[in-house]
């Protein structure tokens, strides 16, 4: 899973960019929208800890 590698990289940013994108290409797989919303959210989460 790139966006975690990328998370873990601190390019919170860039891993953004790519769990949208990966929405949008699969809009109605529910998994993958599970999948990105934790991801979005762990983003979140390590933006409000600065």
């Amino acid at each position: 899973r790139w966006s975690s590698e990328l998370i873990l990289n601190r390019k919170l940013h860039e891993a953004e960019i790519y769990l949208n994108k990966a929405l949008t290409t699969d809009p109605k797989n529910r998994e993958l929208a599970f999948e990105v919303n934790r991801d979005l959210e762990r983003i979140k989460q390590l933006r409000n800890m600065k």
